[in-house]
């Protein structure tokens, strides 16, 4: 893929167009929050797939656009989802006490 002087990002996602605004927009959200933090790795992550995404005619004349990530890139982009998404999940169970209690079990059981 081109503009990358090095070599390609391993983690590679597909989006359709939709997606892709759908992905764009999330991050322009998120450049509005009061979290710095937050707001920097938006920008330079919409500034990225701006710049590095490559669309695609694939079969019918759809188009794909391909993104190539580094895996804190792509860490980040699943960060970004989770905080834009924190105001619209209710979770409604503490899946963490699920995870310790599924994991002492396993490992009682290798024990034996």
């Amino acid at each position: 893929m081109g503009g990358y002087p090095n070599r390609v990002p391993p983690i590679k996602l597909i989006f359709d167009i939709d997606y892709y605004n759908l992905i764009i927009q999330l991050l322009i959200n998120n450049e509005k929050v009061n979290d710095e933090n937050i707001k920097s790795k938006s920008i330079s992550l919409k500034e990225k797939l701006l710049t590095y995404s490559v669309p695609k005619k694939i079969a019918n004349d759809k188009i794909e656009i391909d993104i190539r990530l580094y895996n804190n890139e792509s860490s980040q982009l699943i960060y970004q989802l989770m905080y834009y998404l924190k105001n619209y999940i209710n979770v409604e169970n503490n899946y963490y006490d699920a995870l310790t209690t599924i994991r002492e079990n396993k490992f009682k059981k290798q024990e034996k």
